[in-house]
């Protein structure tokens, strides 16, 4: 199970990609690290990542690892833009893309469900 640093260097990478796309008064909050918008989110993803992991513990380790989340943050960034929210396949197809030719449509199928799962527990965070 992924610990609750690995979540926050998971937050830190969704926070630098958004101020990446962000303004100066945004760069300067989220260098000095007390952006309540980073630490709700830090929650909101550590509640739905517990969520997860309590009903794919399996996944735990193949499929939501440190290694993707931390490839997965311009995805999760997009959690935080309701407008342009992503799509459980593409978590599939970005975890799939690590393995190659040894992942079949079948693995695909259910990355694609457990992903959706995952997105509609974030949601549910983030919105609380």
């Amino acid at each position: 199970m992924i610990i609750e640093s690995v979540l926050a260097t998971v937050v830190g990478e969704v926070f630098s990609y958004l101020v990446e796309q962000a303004g100066v008064a945004d760069q300067i909050r989220s260098l000095v690290g007390r952006d309540p918008q980073r630490l709700a989110f830090k929650l909101a993803l550590t509640k739905a990542y517990t969520q997860f992991s309590n009903y794919y513990p399996d996944l735990v380790e193949t499929f939501f690892d440190e290694h993707f989340l931390k490839k997965a943050a311009p995805l999760l960034a997009r959690c935080l833009l309701p407008t342009y929210l992503p799509a459980p396949s593409e978590f599939a197809n970005l975890w799939a893309e690590q393995f190659g030719a040894a992942i079949n449509d079948q693995h695909k199928v259910r990355a694609s469900l457990a992903a959706s799962d995952f997105l509609h527990y974030l949601e549910n965070e983030l919105r609380n």
